[in-house]
């Protein structure tokens, strides 16, 4: 049983935990607690990292290591949305089984596993959840001696690239890395063929309004160039502060030599590209718009989805409107 204090209680001051120990000292039933007393706290990810805490500090023991398992660490969907299916197919070329997905979709019974893991994988991102996850793969690598890879976020094919090599020197596979690698250049190769005479030349415009803890411009400016679209100019919208704006320029300009500008000097821009790829939905109710999402999909089958969706949208004749990727 699991109990997660609310507000009240924490303003209150109820002493959850003790209540819970003579709970399960009487009834003889393992009884977690969490602190989640939202606004006393400092962010919503603490109660999900302090439970995942508990549930090693309790239920998880030293076992012999299970030859070539992974254990995948984080949510994302679970063991069915995208991230989990792409990294679990990808594992499989190496021969690498996966044996759970900690914390949030193992069983009881199933914790064992976790310390029968020889590695372990981060379904991480960027900001607060990827931090909270690096520290438990750290715990696991101490505690259990088991090896993670936890730096590289495998949205675009840049980063997916560097994921599979290594992934492949984590596990030792190095040459095998290099021959999975040719089969994903061979299936994004092969779709880039039937978009390609659609989206060669195309004027684009890019606008971003996000801040860079939650979005990275290289990926979209690489699958820009993959497609062969032509970046007449990239638009930096009027959502940000000074020092938030200087930083998204910086990285900017360290990825394209494309000209950067304000929200208004990009008016004429927008209303001459033949598609318009943003962070924001847009008032101009004549671009056709790509919204980039808060949270795309990663490894080739990511980098086909969001290409996909530029292709379709070129091919539509209707002339304005948004199309969600």
């Amino acid at each position: 049983m699991m109990i997660a204090n609310s507000c009240v209680a924490g303003v209150i001051g109820d002493d959850v935990e003790s209540v819970a120990r003579e709970v399960e000292e009487e009834y003889n039933v393992p009884i977690l607690t969490v602190e989640c007393c939202g606004f006393l706290g400092a962010e919503y990810y603490d109660g999900y990292f302090e439970i995942t805490q508990k549930l090693l500090e309790r239920f998880v023991k030293p076992c012999t290591k299970q030859k070539d398992s992974v254990l995948l660490l984080g949510d994302n969907g679970g063991p069915w949305g995208h991230y989990a299916k792409e990294v679990t197919r990808i594992l499989q070329e190496f021969g690498v089984e996966v044996i759970g997905q900690f914390p949030g979709y193992m069983a009881m019974d199933e914790l064992e596993k976790v310390a029968a893991a020889e590695y372990a994988v981060v379904l991480g991102g960027r900001g607060q959840t990827h931090i909270g996850l690096r520290k438990v793969a750290e715990q696991l690598q101490e505690k259990y001696g088991t090896h993670y890879l936890a730096d590289i976020y495998p949205v675009g094919w840049q980063e997916t690239q560097d994921w599979i090599i290594s992934l492949g020197r984590m596990l030792g596979r190095e040459a095998l890395a290099e021959q999975v690698l040719k089969l994903e250049q061979q299936r994004l190769d092969e779709q880039l063929q039937h978009f390609l005479p659609v989206t060669e030349g195309k004027k684009t415009v890019l606008c971003i309004g996000r801040i860079l803890r939650y979005f990275h411009p290289g990926n979209i400016l690489q699958t820009i160039r993959l497609l062969r679209l032509n970046l007449t100019g990239i638009i930096l919208l009027d959502s940000y502060d000074g020092d938030e704006r200087e930083a998204m320029l910086k990285v900017v300009q360290e990825n394209s030599d494309v000209p950067v500008y304000t929200t208004a000097e990009g008016e004429e821009l927008m209303a001459q590209a033949d598609i318009v790829l943003t962070t924001h939905e847009l008032q101009n109710k004549e671009a056709r718009q790509i919204f980039l999402p808060m949270l795309p999909q990663v490894a080739v089958a990511g980098e086909v989805k969001m290409m996909q969706g530029i292709y379709q949208s070129l091919c539509s004749r209707l002339k304005g409107g948004v199309r969600y990727v």
